[in-house]
Formats: C-alpha cells, sequence, structure tokens
C-alpha cells in the first residue's frame, strides 16, 4: 500500500506541463505541384516510328527517329515517350530495347509539356519537350 501512496504522490508532485505533449515543429504535408499538362491533347494523325534511344546523361528526352539518329545537335530531334496505359510494355525499362530501337504506334501531343510524373522540387527535373504518347510498342529487331 505504501509503494502505491509513493508512486501517486510522486505523480501528483510532476509539473502540469510534464504531461503535455510536446510540440513538434515539422513542414506541413506539401503535395507537390505536377508539372506535365494534363489538359495537353493529342495530334489526330497516328503514325507508326522506328526509334533509337540516345544516352544523354540527363533526365532530357531521348529518343529519335531512327532517320535523324545521325543528324548535328541531335537534341533538337529528341523526344520523350510515354505508354498510354500501364499495361503497355514500357520500352524504358528494357535496356534491350535501348540498343536495338523500337517499333512504335501513338500520336504526338499538341504542345511540348513535361513527361507524366513530373513534379515540382524533384532532384533532375527534365526540361519541357515534344512528348510520343503510345498504343503499341516492340522491339525493333533490324
Amino acid at each position: 500500500m505504501l509503494s502505491l501512496v509513493t508512486i501517486f504522490s510522486s505523480c501528483q508532485n510532476k509539473r502540469k506541463s510534464d504531461h503535455q505533449p510536446k510540440k513538434v515543429t515539422t513542414k506541413k504535408n506539401i503535395i507537390p505541384k505536377k508539372l506535365w499538362d494534363s489538359t495537353n491533347i493529342l495530334e489526330k494523325k497516328v503514325q507508326t516510328l522506328r526509334l533509337r534511344f540516345i544516352s544523354v546523361g540527363c533526365a532530357c528526352p531521348e529518343w529519335v527517329r531512327r532517320s535523324d539518329i545521325n543528324k548535328e545537335n541531335i537534341l533538337n530531334y529528341s523526344f520523350y515517350i510515354e505508354p498510354a496505359d500501364t499495361t503497355i510494355w514500357n520500352p524504358e525499362d528494357d535496356s534491350i530495347a535501348w540498343k536495338t530501337g523500337i517499333i512504335v504506334t501513338g500520336q504526338f501531343y499538341v504542345k511540348p509539356s513535361y513527361p507524366k510524373g513530373t513534379y515540382e522540387g524533384m532532384e533532375e527535373t527534365p526540361p519541357v519537350g515534344t512528348i510520343f504518347r503510345y498504343t503499341k510498342a516492340k522491339r525493333d529487331i533490324p
């Protein structure tokens, strides 16, 4: 009984502020701003393109038409690709396709934009560029 009295009295002797939760200063949960243009529309023309991957060492557009591969200032001809939905094979995840090239069918967006999945404050924000949205894709085996 004496131990209960001791515990009870020791709790009573604590300052009121000891029972208050400590205030922790944190940044608010900020939702990053998306940078891609969700209002961008597709051109009417459906095209099938033979593309090659160019490694430029940045988050830049890295696909070019096979016919443009040897042109000067190749980055002026490069563009992003994006699948129309997540069920379509994504050649950007296939290192063999980077070497062989790909054949894609789809449409260009009307306006240059950021690729989907680009948010403000990313470690490496890619530049605005032309985007080709494909509905079919396969490896190009020359």
